[in-house]
């Protein structure tokens, strides 16, 4: 049940006023009705409807004195470019994807050591039923591992030399985390005029919509009446949420920080990795490994791209599944400039820092019961140490530990060469065990998201996810887990949202086979 109705209504006001962008003839009015946790949830409405070009058969083409190279490009391999390109192929349509590493799969990657993996990208598949990426799967076979990455599974080890216990998280499961969360309720609507103010669409660049989730934390810790330990189990279940947008809590937005679509089933860990499944749902499209793209030219009837080399294709579509961290940069010159509301909408996204060490040992040292573990924070408005390590052994029978290290613990980390990332993390480790040395890993490998010159950064966090994904012009979208709006910041959400995207294009199709919209599903 979502605690942000407050920020819901502010988003139906928005739209009744025609604040938002849309036509009062372009279609239903109450998409963004409801609850914050229904569809949508992530984002406010877009700040303007874009529509692709019909598709031009050869013939059409010829009389437009045009020709092109494919039907559609698409550009990077990542889950998102996959699954976009995997139905466009479906449909008959010639698409190429372009991916500037030497491997596919984007922010997916499996660390592999005497025949053993470990996730040091994308990791858990949640709900093993509704997830988009289920069916996929279960096709391809994979065996898979129950793993449940929520708060009751934790293990929250307490400040060593603090003299306190280990956290309870049942403290925080129950009237406490109710209690904030109905203090939350509240300071959205106490705020409701700020907040209507915040989601205009023409509002500065800026990813946080007043007030934030450490407003909301700070008030409710000033005036409840909260046990130490009670105290201790809240801001450890905040760091959590903190560590799972890769974002400190002050750059949170409070209506949007719980926003995600649920899923039903278990959630799971695919045994044999990911990247070794992205490789098979990759193996029958034509990728173009190696290829980075600096420009896009786009229009009304077609688009092109120019790699580093200087080489150029040209498609009657663009699918663009870059990672908005590096979309931000400029790296990819894209012409004509991108409609002002979408580049606002880009800057009012925030980008969380992330990064994963995985660790293998000769044999496990720690609790074998642990699902995964952390040692609490310090203060409200510190994440000191929060460090979460993931064993693998009771899921694969490997001796390993996946330590997750987010925004907030990436902070002390900057600058550090990756040497010193991994000693760092391995004193965290023994600290958090006793306060002694740990084994020598045998083997260690690092992934810094944030530091990557291909993704700089390592998922999206909230508001505005609607507007990145409309249609730029007739013949450019874009695609990813910034763009979803069920699942954003999750491997299944970039999944969906290349689908979506892909249906876009396949709506377009339908507009110029005549017989063809049952097979071309509408967006």
């Amino acid at each position: 049940m979502s605690i942000f109705v407050a920020a819901a209504a502010a988003l139906a006001v928005l739209a009744s006023l025609g604040l938002l962008g849309r036509a009062a003839d372009s279609g239903p009015q109450d998409l963004y009705s409801g609850t914050l946790d229904s569809v949508n949830s992530s984002s406010y409405p877009p700040a303007y409807y874009g529509s692709l070009h019909t598709y031009l058969n050869s013939a059409q083409l010829n009389s437009q004195g045009m020709s092109v190279d494919h039907d559609v490009i698409v550009i990077g391999a990542g889950l998102a470019g996959i699954a976009a390109a995997t139905k466009l192929q479906a449909a008959g349509l010639s698409v190429v994807v372009l991916e500037a590493r030497d491997r596919v799969g984007g922010r997916v990657q499996t660390a592999t050591y005497d025949d053993s993996t470990a996730e040091l990208g994308a990791s858990v598949l949640h709900g093993d039923i509704s997830n988009p990426l289920a069916q996929p799967l279960t096709g391809l076979g994979v065996r898979r591992a129950i793993f449940d990455p929520g708060w009751d599974s934790q293990t929250v080890l307490a400040l060593p030399g603090s003299g306190n216990a280990d956290i309870d998280p049942s403290l925080a499961s129950s009237s406490t985390w109710l209690g904030f969360l109905a203090a939350a309720e509240a300071l959205c609507t106490a705020t409701l005029a700020d907040i209507v103010e915040g989601l205009s669409p023409d509002s500065a660049p800026g990813p946080v919509l007043a007030p934030s989730l450490q407003d909301a934390v700070d008030a409710y810790l000033a005036s409840a009446p909260l046990t130490a330990a009670a105290r201790r189990a809240l801001l450890a279940r905040i760091r959590l949420v903190e560590g799972q947008a890769g974002a400190h809590a002050s750059s949170l937005s409070l209506a949007y920080a719980f926003a995600v679509g649920p899923t039903s089933g278990v959630d799971d860990l695919v045994v044999s990795g990911l990247g070794a499944v992205v490789d098979r749902l990759a193996a029958d499209l034509d990728v173009r490994l190696g290829t980075t793209v600096r420009s896009i030219s786009h229009g009304d009837l077609a688009a092109g791209v120019t790699d580093a080399s200087g080489a150029a294709l040209s498609a009657q579509f663009v699918l663009c599944t870059l990672p908005l961290g590096l979309l931000r940069t400029g790296a990819v010159d894209i012409q004509p400039p991108l409609p002002d509301q979408l580049t606002r909408a880009m800057w009012r996204l925030g980008v969380g820092g992330a990064a994963a060490l995985a660790l293998w040992f000769d044999q496990p040292f720690w609790d074998l019961s642990w699902q995964s573990f952390a040692q609490e924070p310090g203060t409200a408005s510190q994440a000191q140490g929060w460090v979460r390590f993931t064993p693998l052994y009771s899921l694969t029978w490997s001796p390993a530990l996946v330590a997750t290290l987010t925004g907030p613990a990436l902070d002390s980390l900057a600058g550090k060469t990756d040497d010193e990332v991994a000693a760092a993390v391995l004193a965290t480790l023994g600290s958090m065990l006793g306060g002694g040395t740990p084994p020598t890993p045998l083997h260690w490998e690092l992934a810094r998201w944030d530091r990557d010159p291909l993704t700089l950064g390592g998922y999206t966090y909230y508001p505005d996810r609607a507007t990145l994904g409309e249609p730029v012009s007739g013949s450019l979208v874009f695609a990813g887990e910034a763009a979803s709006l069920e699942h954003p910041s999750t491997a299944h959400g970039a999944w969906a949202s290349g689908e979506q995207a892909a249906g876009l294009i396949l709506h377009s199709l339908a507009q110029s086979r005549e017989g063809c919209a049952a097979q071309c599903p509408l967006r």
